[in-house]
């Protein structure tokens, strides 16, 4: 008789309601690593009794992950009742045994009852690849599947925590901090007052920004064809009466209102409220098809963001936009950023992958190994980076969606894709930003 086969490592995700969107990607994510994993919304069937299913999948579960939120960890009701369960089976493993693992999604407090275990920011750097490392480790030692990559768990960074290597970090930091303040201090009052910012005639509506932009070595934006694609200027940002324009929408369009000439109808809007403050209106804009743009205002931590999910009969389009946007950044990290985002979908609105147009500024420290200091994000096989200067209109961007999946983004199925998410946002942590964005569409390929 042929053996049976190894079964794969079984985890149970543990979450609250409200962080749903976010811990089913990381369903998404952990399946396609080959794990086994189980979640309510995807293992719970119609007229079963949850509170008995989830107690059985807890019950053989191999690991359980424990996603924490400042929303979820002060939230009465079932997700403290699953802590509790997962608290007794992990009491009946044996000592040192990976089986709790909490994952934080965000900067927030630990319940006291998980202090014992380790947990993993899957908000930093390194967060995801060390929440796998874990997760491989323990199916190692059950003897399951999957098995790490080559060299996997030997290219996985770990945390440091002697006191010798805390000393060396300070030391070299004083030191590169010394060698560096007059320029870091020169750089950083520069951005205070740009010259370039401030129309001709000054408005007290507008808003003081402390623009900041390193130069960042990423692909070359596409463009149309043009000698000079890009061009900068002061637009209208106060808020107007602005009056529609009897726009014509290209019949072959598949973005809905994407000049936002009828106001915010088509798209969607949501808040990332952390105490900050968010604003949005549609204003007179020189440089859109129409006259007129959305305009997107941030300021402290949060953010704000518009979306539209569009059905792709095939990956044959371009992707156009116009838009300029403002960003911050501080002198040794944290900030502002502006993006432009098309999520690519299956036909079950999950997500593949991503193509991020961003605005995300540097500081004189950005991507040095200095503790804290600001990195620029990785390009990844299913996420893909342009970056855009600051306070610079990027006029009829141009993106082909099919060579941009197959030559940039090898890690998504092209024949999985179905919708995009179109992404409008701009926010951060406590400084001011905002998006400024007109004429977005989905045109064939000509």
């Amino acid at each position: 008789m042929p053996a049976n086969p190894v079964r794969k490592l079984k985890v149970f995700l543990c979450y609250a309601t409200e962080e749903k969107p976010k811990v089913d990607m990381y369903h998404t994510w952990l399946t396609e690593a080959g794990f086994d994993v189980w979640m309510d919304e995807h293992n719970l069937e119609a007229g079963q009794d949850w509170s008995y299913e989830i107690s059985v999948a807890m019950r053989n579960s191999d690991a359980i992950l424990i996603f924490l939120s400042s929303k979820s960890v002060n939230k009465e009701g079932y997700v403290q009742k699953e802590i509790a369960g997962a608290l007794d089976i992990a009491s009946e493993k044996p000592e040192g045994a990976i089986f709790i693992i909490p994952v934080r999604l965000e900067g927030c407090n630990i319940p006291y009852r998980l202090k014992k275990f380790q947990y993993v920011d899957v908000f930093e750097k390194y967060g995801n690849p060390r929440l796998k490392k874990s997760l491989y480790l323990r199916a190692k030692k059950l003897g399951v599947l999957p098995t790490a990559p080559d060299k996997f768990l030997a290219n996985t960074p770990a945390k440091k925590n002697t006191t010798l290597l805390s000393w060396g970090v300070g030391a070299i930091w004083v030191c590169t901090l010394a060698s560096c303040i007059c320029l870091a201090s020169a750089y950083y009052f520069q951005s205070l007052f740009p010259a370039s910012f401030f129309p001709a005639s000054s408005s007290p509506t507008v808003p003081s920004l402390s623009p900041s932009s390193t130069p960042l070595s990423k692909p070359a934006i596409p463009m149309t064809a043009s000698p000079s694609p890009t061009f900068t200027e002061s637009p209208t940002i106060a808020p107007t009466a602005f009056v529609p324009t009897q726009a014509v929408p290209d019949p072959d369009d598949l973005v809905l209102n994407g000049s936002f000439v009828n106001g915010f109808d088509g798209w969607s809007r949501e808040l990332l409220d952390n105490g900050g403050s968010s604003k949005a209106h549609i204003i007179s804009f020189g440089s859109g098809r129409f006259g007129s743009a959305l305009h997107i205002e941030n300021e402290g931590k949060g953010g704000i963001y518009f979306w539209q999910i569009v059905a792709l009969p095939n990956l044959n389009f371009d992707f156009f936009a116009t838009f300029i946007s403002r960003t911050n950044a501080g002198l040794f990290g944290g900030g502002s950023q502006s993006d432009v985002v098309i999520v690519y979908l299956d036909s079950q609105e999950q997500e593949l992958g991503r193509t991020i147009i961003s605005n995300k500024p540097g500081t004189a420290f950005t991507d040095t190994n200095l503790y804290g200091a600001p990195q620029t994000p990785k390009d990844t096989n299913q996420e893909h980076y342009f970056f855009v200067k600051n306070d610079t209109v990027i006029k009829d961007f141009r993106l082909n969606l099919s060579s941009e999946v197959q030559e940039n983004l090898l890690g998504i199925n092209v024949g999985q894709i179905a919708k995009v998410q179109i992404i409008l946002a701009t926010g951060g942590s406590a400084f001011y930003s905002d998006l400024i964005v007109t004429d977005v569409s989905l045109l064939p390929s000509q």
